[in-house]
């Protein structure tokens, strides 16, 4: 049986970005932060306090 990889919060980023149909400028700017920020969010470099603060908000 193969074994399933648990998604963590790093990869749902990217996943739920791409679903929206957003850039990751467009959704630095929907979130505040820089597009940087972004990139560095779905390529695992960092999870910065910004990205802890943003998590409770919605994106409309």
């Amino acid at each position: 049986m193969p074994t399933i990889k648990p998604l963590k919060t790093l990869d749902l980023i990217g996943e739920l970005r791409q679903q929206l149909k957003l850039s990751q400028g467009s959704l630095a700017a929907k979130l505040g932060v820089l597009l940087k920020t972004v990139s560095c969010w779905e390529n695992e470099q960092t999870a910065s306090s910004s990205m802890v603060k943003q998590a409770n908000c919605t994106i409309d």
